[in-house]
C-alpha cells in the first residue's frame, strides 16, 4: 500500500526516503502470550481511533495482526497499511488480490497439495496486500521462489521438482559453479523465481551459457550484486538479462572486459527498476496522505511533515517568479531569448521566464498545449486562481509582511505575456525538431508524405514565434498539426538492424552518461554518450529510446536552484534527429506533467526505459540535459 515518508533538505541528490513493508516470513509466528497480548491491545486501539470501522474490516485485521512477523516495529502502522487496503473499493481491493493470486499461480504446477506448502501460499496471501502496488509482483515473486526453495526438504515436493533441480545442478556443473557457493545459490534462486512456464526456457539459456564457458559472467554478477539490497526476484531477473545479453552479443569467458561491460549495465538498470518502485511508493504516499487515508496518527504526522517541507520548497519556487521578471524579459527581448550555456557550440539554455511560462499555461488549461480544438483561456478566472495560489505561497512561506506588501499578483496582461511566451518556446521546439527530422528522412533517403506538411508547417510556425499577440486557440492549433506531423515523420522512418554488442555499449554509455548529468530545467547541453554510431543507426535508438521513462533522477534545479521534482513532475527521453552541437544527434530529457486528476504512473510500466505513460501525462518540451552522441568514423 502506502510507506512512511521523510524529507530532508540538506540530502541535495535525494532529499526524500521513504519505508515501506515487505513480506518476508513463509508462516505464522510463535508468539508469546505477552506478544499476543499487545497485538490484541493495538486492535483495540485501531477500533478507537476509526470510528466507521465494520466488523468484516476488524475480523481482517486480526487475522492479519496474527501474522505479522514477531520482529514487527510497528504494529499500528502494519495494521493501517492491511485497513488501507480493506477499505479501497471492491473493485481495485479484488484486482490487487486478483493479482497476488495469479503471480503466485504461475510458480506453482497445478495447486500445491503440501500441507506446509499451501500454509505458506496462505500465508503470502494474508500479508502481501500491505505491500506497496509498485513493488507487489516483484515481493510475491521472491516470496514464491523461497517457499518453493525451503520446502525442497519435503521428500513430495522435491519429487515434483525433481526434473528441473537435476537438470539444473547438471548444468550448474557443466557451467564450472562449485556447489554451495554464492554462485551456485545465485543460479537456483534466479531458477526458481522464473514462472514455471518459463523454466524449460531458463535451463536452455543456461545450457548456451555452459557452451560458451560463460560461469564468469554468473560470477561478475554475484559479486556486483553484494550490498545491493534487491529482492531475490529481482537478482534472478538481472542475471537471466546479464546472461540474454552475452548470448546475443555472441561473448564467451575469454571477453572479460565486455562481460564486466553486461553486468555494469544491467545491475545498474536493477537498482534503477528498484529506485523507479520506490518512487511511485512515494507519489502513491503523498496522494494518499493529501485524500486523508488514515495511516495512524504517527505515520499521518511524520508524511505530512515530510510532505510540508517539500512543498516550501516548491512554494518558494513559485514565488521567486515574479510579475517584474515576466514584464522585464518582455521588454528585453521578443523571442525567447536563450540563458548562459556552458557548450558556447550548442544552443543556449532557455530563460527561465520561458520554462514557467510553459508550466504555467499547462497548468492553466490542464492539458496539453497542442491541441486540435481548443478552449478559449478565461483570463480573469486564471488571474484570480494565481492570486490564490501566490497568497497561499506568501503564508505558508511565512513572507514578511514588508516583501508580501511588495509582492505583486499577476494581471491579465501579464498572463498575457506568459502565454504568448509559452506559445513562441513551444513553436520554436517544433521548428527545431522539424528541421531536425526533416534533415534525417534526407540523410537516411527515406521517403515520407509527412515531409511536405512538416515543410510547410515551418512559416506559420516561425511567425508564431516571433508574434507576442497571436491568436492562442489558432497557436495551439497550429502546434497540434506540428505535433501530429512530426509523429507521422518518426513512423515512416524504418527501423534497420543494429548488432547486439552496439546496442549494449549504447545502453551502458547512455546509463553512465545520464548518471553524470545534473538535470535543470531549459538546459539545452550536456555531456557526451561514448558510442558513436553510424548515421544509419538513429532509428534503432529512437525507436528503442524516444519518449521514455527516466525515473531514477529525484532532482530538478529550477531557476537556479535545486528542488525534488513534484509529485504530478516526471522525466522522459526524446531522441532529436540532429544535433546543434556538431554531432550525430542528441538524446535531451524533457520535463513531463501529469494531467489533472489522472493518478498512472509516469511510465507504462514502473520500470526504467518503460514507454511514456502518454494518457496520463504530458511532455511540456522543455530539456532538462542533452546530450550528444558522437558520429563513427
Amino acid at each position: 500500500m502506502y510507506g512512511q515518508l521523510d524529507y530532508i533538505p540538506a540530502h541535495v541528490d535525494a532529499p526524500w526516503t521513504v519505508s515501506y513493508f515487505l513480506c518476508r516470513d513463509l508462516a505464522l509466528p510463535d508468539l508469546t502470550l505477552a506478544q499476543a497480548s499487545a497485538r490484541g491491545q493495538t486492535l483495540k486501539q485501531i477500533r478507537n481511533e476509526v470510528s466507521d470501522l465494520t466488523d468484516a474490516q476488524l475480523n481482517g485485521l486480526s487475522t492479519i495482526a496474527r501474522g505479522l512477523p514477531v520482529d514487527t516495529g510497528d504494529l499500528l502502522s502494519d495494521l493501517y497499511l492491511a485497513l488501507a487496503h480493506l477499505r479501497l473499493p471492491d473493485a481495485q481491493r479484488k484486482a490487487r488480490e486478483a493479482r497476488i493470486a495469479t503471480t503466485l499461480d504461475a510458480h506453482f504446477n497445478g495447486t500445491p497439495t503440501l500441507p506446509s506448502m499451501i500454509d505458506g501460499l496462505r500465508h503470502i496471501r494474508l500479508l502481501a496486500p500491505l505491500a506497496p502496488d509498485a513493488f507487489l509482483e516483484i515481493m510475491v515473486r521472491s516470496q514464491a521462489a523461497r517457499l518453493q526453495m525451503v520446502s525442497m526438504v519435503d521428500p513430495a515436493w522435491e519429487a515434483q521438482c525433481q526434473d528441473f533441480v537435476t537438470r539444473l545442478d547438471a548444468l550448474t556443473h557443466t557451467l564450472g559453479i562449485e556447489s554451495r557457493t554464492a554462485d551456485d545459490v545465485l543460479l537456483v534462486s534466479a531458477g526458481f523465481t522464473r514462472a514455471w512456464a518459463d523454466r524449460q526456457g531458463f535451463l536452455e539459456l543456461l545450457a548456451q551459457a555452459a557452451q560458451h564457458h560463460l560461469a564468469g559472467a554468473v560470477q561478475c554478477t554475484q559479486q556486483a550484486l553484494l550490498g545491493a539490497g534487491l529482492l531475490v526476484a529481482s537478482e534472478g531477473d538481472i542475471l537471466v538479462s546479464v546472461l540474454q545479453d552475452c548470448m546475443a552479443a555472441g561473448l564467451d569467458g575469454s571477453m572479460k572486459t565486455a562481460i564486466e561491460d553486461i553486468v555494469t549495465n544491467q545491475v545498474a538498470m536493477g537498482r534503477a527498476a528498484d529506485l523507479a518502485r520506490a518512487q511511485a511508493v512515494i507519489e502513491a504516499t503523498v496522494d494518499a496522505t493529501r485524500a486523508g487515508v488514515p495511516l495512524g496518527t504517527k505515520v499521518q504526522q511524520q508524511n505530512l511533515a515530510a510532505i510540508t517541507a517539500a512543498t516550501q520548497v516548491w512554494l518558494q519556487q513559485l514565488l521567486r517568479m515574479t510579475p517584474q521578471r515576466l514584464r522585464l524579459y518582455n521588454k528585453l527581448a521578443r523571442t525567447p531569448a536563450p540563458a548562459r550555456s556552458d557548450d558556447p557550440s550548442g544552443p543556449p539554455n532557455l530563460d527561465p521566464v520561458n520554462t514557467w511560462s510553459v508550466n504555467r499555461l499547462l497548468r492553466w488549461i490542464e492539458g496539453p498545449i497542442s491541441e486540435g480544438t481548443p478552449k478559449r483561456l478565461d483570463r480573469k478566472a486564471i488571474v484570480a486562481s494565481e492570486k490564490a495560489v501566490r497568497q497561499e505561497a506568501r503564508v505558508k512561506t511565512k513572507m514578511p509582511d514588508k516583501l508580501a506588501r511588495a509582492d505583486l499578483d499577476l494581471t491579465e496582461a501579464d498572463v498575457d505575456l506568459a502565454v504568448q511566451n509559452a506559445l513562441s518556446t513551444t513553436a520554436a521546439f517544433f521548428i527545431g525538431d522539424i528541421e531536425d527530422m526533416l534533415f534525417r528522412v534526407k540523410a537516411l533517403d527515406n521517403t515520407s508524405t509527412a515531409s511536405q506538411a512538416c515543410s510547410d508547417l515551418l512559416a506559420p510556425l516561425h511567425r508564431l514565434k516571433d508574434d507576442l499577440q497571436s491568436d492562442d486557440q489558432k497557436a495551439r492549433a497550429l502546434l497540434h498539426q506540428a505535433e501530429v506531423a512530426i509523429g507521422l515523420l518518426r513512423k515512416d522512418i524504418r527501423v534497420l538492424e543494429i548488432d547486439a554488442r552496439t546496442r549494449q555499449r549504447f545502453a551502458l554509455q547512455l546509463q553512465m552518461a545520464l548518471a553524470g548529468e545534473s538535470m535543470v530545467e531549459g538546459k539545452r547541453h550536456g555531456g557526451v554518450i561514448n558510442c558513436p554510431l553510424h548515421r544509419t543507426d538513429w532509428p534503432w535508438v529512437a525507436e528503442q529510446y524516444n519518449q521514455r521513462w527516466l525515473p531514477w533522477p529525484g532532482q530538478i534545479t529550477i531557476d537556479g536552484v535545486s528542488q525534488p521534482l513534484q509529485p504530478d513532475q516526471a522525466l522522459g527521453l526524446y531522441v532529436t534527429g540532429k544535433s546543434l552541437s556538431g554531432y550525430e544527434f542528441d538524446v535531451s530529457v524533457h520535463l513531463w506533467q501529469r494531467k489533472p486528476g489522472r493518478r498512472g504512473t509516469p511510465g507504462t510500466t514502473v520500470a526504467p526505459y518503460a514507454p511514456m505513460n502518454a494518457e496520463d501525462w504530458i511532455d511540456t518540451w522543455i530539456p532538462c540535459t542533452v546530450l550528444h552522441v558522437p558520429p563513427a568514423g
